[in-house]
C-alpha cells in the first residue's frame, strides 16, 4: 500500500477521535465542573509521564519489523515477544514506583484543588499501579502492526479505543455522578482490555509463535535503538505538558481547564503530519540513498497543507470556540488557542527531520538536542509564565518548537533546503496571527483576512499539493470531455 493511503487511512482514523472530542469536552464540563476536569487532566499528564518506561521499544519495534519485512515470520515473531517482554517488565517497576511514589506526587500536584477531589483521586492509585505494565504493552502492539504497515488495522483499533476511552467514562460520570474515583479507572480499564484484539491481529500479519521467544542479543539491539528514543520519551512530554502542570501549580485547576482546552483544539492540527510520517517511518527504516528527498518532497506537500489550515485556523478560532465553549470559557481559551496554533504548524514541520533521523538510524541526534533544550525551554517556561500566565506560557511553547524544528532540519543535513521551502508560508502564518489581533476594528479585520485566504490558497496552488489537486481536477474534465463527445456513426 501506497504511502498516500497510508496517510489517509492514518487521516481517517485521527479525525474520528477529534470528532469525538469536540463533542465530548462540553459534557465533560458540565457533568465534571471546571475544577474536576482540570484534576482529570492533570492525572492524565502524570500517567503519561510513566511512559518514560516503554523505553522506546515500540518505535525500536516498529523500525525492526520494518528492516525484516522479507525476513522469516520466526525472526519477526523473536522481535516481537523480545520487546514484550522488556516493556511488561518495565511496567512492573513503573507500577512499584507509582505505587511507592503516587501519594505524595498526587498531594503535590493537586495541592490547590479540593480535598474530596483529592481523595477521589487517592483512591484510584491502585488501579493506576496495577494496569501500568498491561498499558505499557500497548506501544509494542502498534510498533510492530505499523512496521509491517498494517495501518488500516492500526487505526480501526485505535478508533475503537479511543472511542470507548472517551464514551465510556462519559456515560460512567451520567449515570453515577462527578465520581473521579470511578471514572479514572473506567478509563483505565478500557485502554487496557484493547490491547487484546491488538494482540489478536499481530498473531495474524507477523505471524506470531504463540510461545514466546525471548532473545537477549535482539534485547540489546532493541535498546540500543530504544535507548535513545526513551531519552525523548522523557524529554518530551516534561517540555510538552510541564506548561500545565506550572499553570495549576501557580494559579489552580480553573486555568488548566481554560488552558488545556485550547491547547486540545490546536493541537489536533497535528493529526496531518502524524498520520504522514507514521505512514513514512517504514519507509525512511528501509532508505538507503534516497532518504533526503524523500523527506524533501514530504515537506513540500506537509506545508502546502498545514499552512492553509493554520491560516483558516486561526482566522476561524473566536466565533469557534465561543459557540463550542460558551463565553465564560472561551474569552480566556481563545489567545491561547491562537498562539499555540502558530506553534504547532512549526511543530508539524519538524515531525518529518525528527522521523527521518530516527527511521535512518540516527535518534541519538534527537534526544541529545532535546537533552539540550530542556532546561533553556524550563527558565523560559517559568519566567513567562510568572510574568503573563497562560498566554505567556503559550508563547514559551510556540517559541521552543519554532526552535526545535529548525535545529532538526539542520542536524538532518537539509536546513538550507527546508528554509527555502518554508519562509514564504512562515510570513503568512504570523501575518494571520497579526489579523487576529485586529479583531476589535472589524473591517480591518475582515479585509485582511480575506486577503489572505486569497494569497495562502494561490501560493497552495504552486505546491505539491496544488499540482496534484489541479491535476486530478484535469483529468476529471478530459475523462468528461471524452464521455460528452457525440460518437460517430459509420
Amino acid at each position: 500500500m501506497s504511502v498516500r493511503k497510508n496517510t489517509v487511512i492514518n487521516m481517517a482514523g485521527a479525525v474520528v477521535p477529534t470528532l469525538v472530542m469536540l463533542v465530548t469536552v462540553p459534557p465533560y464540563l458540565r457533568l465534571l465542573g471546571e475544577d474536576r476536569y482540570g484534576v482529570l487532566a492533570l492525572v492524565w499528564l502524570m500517567l503519561g509521564y510513566f511512559g518514560f518506561l516503554e523505553m522506546g521499544l515500540g518505535k525500536a519495534t516498529a523500525n525492526q519489523i520494518a528492516r525484516a519485512h522479507d525476513a522469516p515470520a520466526e525472526e519477526r515473531s523473536e522481535i516481537f515477544w523480545s520487546a514484550l517482554l522488556l516493556n511488561a517488565t518495565m511496567g512492573c517497576v513503573g507500577a512499584l514506583i507509582l505505587w511507592v511514589a503516587g501519594k505524595p506526587l498526587l498531594t503535590h500536584l493537586l495541592t490547590r484543588s479540593p480535598a474530596d477531589f483529592r481523595q477521589e483521586v487517592m483512591e484510584t492509585l491502585p488501579w493506576m499501579s496495577g494496569t501500568l505494565p498491561l498499558a505499557l504493552v500497548s506501544s509494542v502492539l502498534t510498533g510492530a502492526l505499523e512496521g509491517r504497515s498494517r495501518f488500516f488495522a492500526v487505526n480501526v483499533l485505535q478508533v475503537a479505543s479511543n472511542l470507548l476511552f472517551q464514551s465510556v467514562p462519559l456515560t460512567v460520570a451520567y449515570f453515577n455522578g462527578p465520581d473521579l474515583s470511578v471514572v479514572i479507572p473506567t478509563a483505565i480499564g478500557v485502554k487496557v482490555l484493547m490491547n487484546v484484539p491488538f494482540f489478536i491481529v499481530c498473531h495474524r500479519v507477523l505471524p506470531l509463535s504463540l510461545v514466546p521467544r525471548f532473545s537477549l542479543q535482539r534485547a540489546r539491539s532493541l535498546f540500543s535503538f530504544g535507548g535513545w528514543v526513551a531519552i525523548t520519551g522523557i524529554i518530551s512530554p516534561i517540555m510538552e505538558t510541564a506548561d500545565r502542570f506550572l499553570i495549576g501549580v501557580v494559579t489552580g485547576a480553573r486555568a488548566v481547564t481554560h488552558y488545556t482546552v485550547g491547547v486540545q483544539l490546536a493541537t489536533k492540527v497535528r493529526i496531518l503530519p502524524a498520520s504522514l510520517t507514521r505512514a513514512l517511518f517504514p519507509s525512511f527504516s528501509a532508505a538507503t540513498d534516497k532518504g533526503e528527498e524523500l523527506a524533501l518532497s514530504a515537506l513540500s506537500v506537509l506545508v502546502g497543507l498545514m499552512t492553509p489550515i493554520t491560516v483558516v485556523g486561526l482566522l476561524l478560532i473566536r466565533p469557534f470556540e465561543t459557540i463550542w465553549l460558551g463565553e465564560s470559557v472561551a474569552t480566556h481559551a481563545i489567545p491561547v488557542t491562537q498562539i499555540i496554533l502558530v506553534g504547532v504548524w512549526a511543530n508539524s514541520l519538524a515531525y518529518i527531520p525528527y522521523n527521518f533521523l530516527q527511521g535512518s538510524g540516527r535518534p541519538g541526534h534527537v534526544a541529545k538536542l532535546h537533552l539540550a533544550e530542556a532546561l533553556p525551554f524550563l527558565a523560559l517556561l517559568y519566567g513567562a509564565t510568572s510574568l503573563w500566565g497562560a498566554r505567556g506560557a503559550a508563547v514559551a511553547w510556540a517559541t521552543r518548537v519554532a526552535a526545535d524544528s529548525a535545529l532538526l532540519f539542520t542536524l538532518a543535513g537539509i536546513g538550507r533546503a527546508a528554509a527555502r521551502r518554508v519562509a514564504l508560508p512562515m510570513g503568512i502564518v504570523f501575518l494571520a496571527l497579526f489579523a487576529c489581533g485586529l479583531e476589535s476594528y472589524r473591517w480591518v479585520h475582515l479585509g485582511l483576512a480575506a486577503l489572505l485566504v486569497l494569497c495562502v490558497f494561490a501560493w497552495t496552488a504552486t505546491t505539491p499539493v496544488g499540482d496534484y489537486v489541479l491535476g486530478q481536477l484535469r483529468r476529471r474534465a478530459q475523462r468528461q470531455t471524452v464521455t460528452d463527445t457525440p460518437q460517430s456513426t459509420r
